[in-house]
């Protein structure tokens, strides 16, 4: 009976019914074509791990090949990873650091839109899990943040992300039931939204189904489990808040 209880995502990496070279593909490229599977793996294999301003060029060309769009100016670093490169989209003058995760596995309704001037750097993950993450022009994460998407994930202009932030846009599992095992059980996801101008300070988690306003301030450390409005400026964890920016 355990053996028959798997996520989704268990379920597809896992199954003895289908070949390990079908698994691969469906996880990691996303298309049925066993062409552009070897074009996809000889480019990531060839150019992703390609030092210095030879390895930049050659994958800022290259790379259009791959992807769903790559906007003018905009450069990849060394081993990024990329998951279902159709469903990314990156604007112009896009600067993706050494070691980034770009994860747009799952549905056709999942992908990454990355808005133009947007900065992320090394060790940065955007994982979606049957949704969308949307980044706007100008934001910035620094390093080893993590964006988890279970419903849509939404980052506005000029958002300003320390290191390693925690944006958690997947819900809880059930728990209720007891003769089932947590994971089998629903899962609910309501996504979160940062609008224009937030500020994260660094280790900041925010949770499922969370908003925060426009011009809003969250202090190192803090983890954001409820809506903040519009220049707010909060700390804690729970993070409450203790001023307005007005």
């Amino acid at each position: 009976m355990d053996q028959e209880i798997a996520t989704e995502f268990q379920e597809q990496i896992t199954s003895g019914r289908r070949s390990a070279l079908s698994v691969y593909r469906d996880v990691v490229y996303g298309r049925p074509s066993l062409a552009g599977l070897v074009l996809f793996e000889m480019l990531t294999g060839i150019l992703g791990p390609m030092p210095g301003a030879l390895g930049l060029a050659m994958r800022r060309v290259a790379y259009r090949r791959l992807l769903g769009s790559l906007g003018r100016g905009s450069t990849i670093g060394r081993d990024v990873v990329i998951r279902h490169p159709h469903k990314i989209h990156i604007g112009s003058n896009v600067v993706i650091d050494d070691g980034v995760v770009l994860d747009a596995k799952g549905g056709p309704e999942t992908g990454i839109t990355l808005g133009d001037g947007v900065v992320l750097s090394r060790g940065t993950i955007l994982s979606c899990k049957g949704s969308t993450i949307t980044v706007h022009d100008k934001a910035n994460f620094a390093i080893g943040c993590l964006v988890h998407a279970g419903g849509p994930v939404t980052i506005g202009r000029y958002a300003l992300l320390a290191a390693h932030c925690y944006l958690i846009g997947v819900g809880n599992h059930g728990m209720d039931r007891l003769d089932i095992p947590m994971m089998a059980q629903p899962v609910a996801s309501k996504g979160l939204t940062l609008e224009d101008d937030v500020w994260l300070g660094a280790q900041v988690v925010v949770l499922d189904g969370i908003t925060i306003g426009t011009g809003s301030v969250v202090g190192a450390c803090s983890m954001v489990a409820k809506d903040l409005p519009p220049y707010s400026v909060a700390v804690g964890a729970p993070a409450r808040i203790v001023r307005t920016r007005r």
